[in-house]
């Protein structure tokens, strides 16, 4: 597959994955059932787009010339507008794969709090744990973290000790478990609830 190729298929499936995700969120806040179809569309479509790395971004954007993708959300095969930001999204070259494994996070987490249901958790909660450990580990390689960063950092770690903690009688586990949520609580500002 040619570069060029890897970039038409990650605008198609991030605009898919993108549609999916809030379709999943709009029925959330509409107290409705998660959307489970919806959930797996993520996942497909968020492993397609970690299948196409390392991808080489031909456009650049900003004063730095930082690679990017260029994304038109309302129509992922045309370019979107250069002169303006709306309908459009920005995947930098050093942020785009944690923001692609980022949808999938919350694709399976919505489904876990929102579906708890037995067959619900057998299902997603092994996905979600793996997801959750993706991106932790990416993230705590970051030399800086911005508060982006910092609130999704607390997000898997606390995800990554509930889940591993619910239902766990390996005491090994259950120490790693603790492990990830004080390495989560150092980046938590538990004051801003307060």
């Amino acid at each position: 597959m040619t570069n060029s190729e890897k970039i038409k298929l990650l605008r198609r499936k991030f605009v898919s994955a993108t549609n999916n995700l809030d379709t999943i969120k709009n029925a959330v806040r509409a107290k409705q059932p998660v959307p489970l179809q919806m959930v797996d569309e993520v996942i497909t479509d968020v492993n397609i787009m970690g299948a196409l790395f390392p991808i080489q971004f031909e456009d650049r954007y900003g004063k730095d010339e930082e690679p990017v993708v260029l994304i038109n959300l309302r129509d992922p095969e045309g370019e979107p507008d250069q002169q303006t930001n709306a309908g459009r999204r920005i995947l930098t070259a050093s942020f785009a794969r944690i923001i692609i494994e980022n949808i999938k996070f919350d694709a399976l987490n919505l489904a876990m709090v929102y579906e708890p249901g037995k067959e619900i958790v057998e299902k997603y909660k092994p996905l979600l744990l793996e997801q959750a450990a993706w991106c932790l580990t990416h993230l705590l390689e970051w030399p800086t973290l911005g508060a982006w960063e910092e609130e999704r950092l607390v997000i898997y770690a606390n995800q990554l000790g509930y889940y591993t903690y619910t239902g766990e009688q390996d005491a090994g586990k259950l120490q790693q478990a603790l492990e990830v949520l004080q390495v989560g609580y150092g980046y938590s500002d538990w004051r801003q609830y307060g």
